[in-house]
């Protein structure tokens, strides 16, 4: 019995794999436009660097949308977000401030995941077996692309910053480009 690979699922899987939720702490000190830059700044980071929380929350995502098609794969999670992150970097850009909200514009170099995901899927569809070896062979394959998101920011209460929902948003479209 052959089972067909589900286009949805294979998005979730790799789009888990940037969907990290990170707060900003602290004071702003400065203008709101650097404190929301820093914000972005520091969560940008601790995606690309895998900082333990970030990577548990990546994790996490990946495995409770994608859990079944990884387990039929013989692919790990673990190893799908250590290859999907080896070359991903970001530039933090300008902040439109206004009141207690910025837009903070980003430029981030990452792996097509909407092409891969798509090859994926023209080339094992139906074949659980082989999608392994081929999701391998498209990531190592795949050139990263330089793209432009905006990250949202709100100014908190307490004067700080925070991006989380801003972030989960600007990274899951760009896994839809």
């Amino acid at each position: 019995m052959t089972r067909r690979i589900h286009t949805p699922a294979l998005l979730a899987l790799l789009a888990a794999l940037v969907l990290a939720l990170v707060g900003c702490g602290g004071t702003t000190t400065g203008a709101d436009a650097e404190a929301a830059r820093a914000c972005v700044q520091t969560a940008m980071e601790d995606v690309r660097t895998q900082a333990p929380d970030t990577r548990q929350t990546v994790l996490d995502e990946l495995e409770s949308h994608a859990e079944k098609p990884l387990a039929k794969m013989g692919v790990s999670a673990e190893d799908l977000v250590d290859d999907y992150f080896r070359d991903f970097s970001f530039e933090v850009g300008e902040a439109t401030v206004t009141g207690n909200s910025a837009q903070v514009s980003v430029s981030v170099t990452c792996r097509p995941v909407r092409d891969i995901v798509t090859q994926l899927v023209e080339k094992c569809a139906g074949k659980w077996k082989a999608a392994a070896p081929t999701l391998w062979e498209l990531l190592d394959g795949s050139e990263p692309q330089r793209v432009q998101i905006s990250v949202s920011c709100t100014k908190e209460a307490d004067g700080t910053w925070s991006c989380d929902d801003g972030l989960k948003r600007a990274l899951t479209d760009l896994c839809l480009k």
